[in-house]
């Protein structure tokens, strides 16, 4: 993404692969998932942590990770 964009990364992937694509990408920020609930009009309470993850046992559907990130505009 140019000038500001976002990326996110959703996928069955974890923690891990959010924290290898910020050292290979210092240009980018992590967005914490509340923040992004938030401007996407969704419960931000889904959020219990940096990332959104979502459980089967806590949330009644597969499970899911995601991780949206910001290109920094002074990079």
């Amino acid at each position: 993404t140019e000038g500001g964009g976002i990326a996110t990364s959703s996928t069955a992937e974890n923690e891990e692969v959010a924290t290898a694509f910020l050292a290979d990408h210092r240009d980018f920020a992590l967005v914490p998932a509340a923040e992004s609930l938030r401007a996407a009009g969704l419960d931000e309470d889904l959020a219990t942590g940096p990332h959104l993850r979502l459980t089967p046992h806590e949330h009644g559907c597969d499970g899911f990770f995601a991780a949206v990130f910001r290109r920094n505009t002074d990079a």
